[in-house]
């Protein structure tokens, strides 16, 4: 595996640790913050929604994209080593 690879996914962890902390209950109290009782329902409805999408837009997406990169580069590096032993065979 070359440090290509390595680095695309080592640096997904964090990000599937943010989802995965996001979408647990004590995580979804921290996103939302401290929440004002006197506030509207419009705003109220804003905080919960960008709490419900944060840990997916900010943790899964970049997790997902970050993650199938590495597999593609893995995949890539497994084909130029499997190309290369071919090349020396003959």
């Amino acid at each position: 595996m070359k440090l290509r690879t390595k680095i695309l996914l080592i640096s997904s962890i964090p990000f599937l640790c943010f989802f995965a902390f996001g979408i647990t209950e004590m995580g979804q109290e921290i996103l939302r913050g401290k929440i004002s009782p006197g506030i509207d329902h419009g705003t109220l409805d804003d905080i919960y929604m960008g709490a419900g999408l944060a840990p997916w837009v900010y943790g899964f997406v970049p997790f997902i994209f970050l993650c199938g990169s590495g597999m593609l580069s893995w995949i890539l590096d497994l084909f130029k080593q499997l190309k290369s032993v071919s090349n020396a065979d003959s």
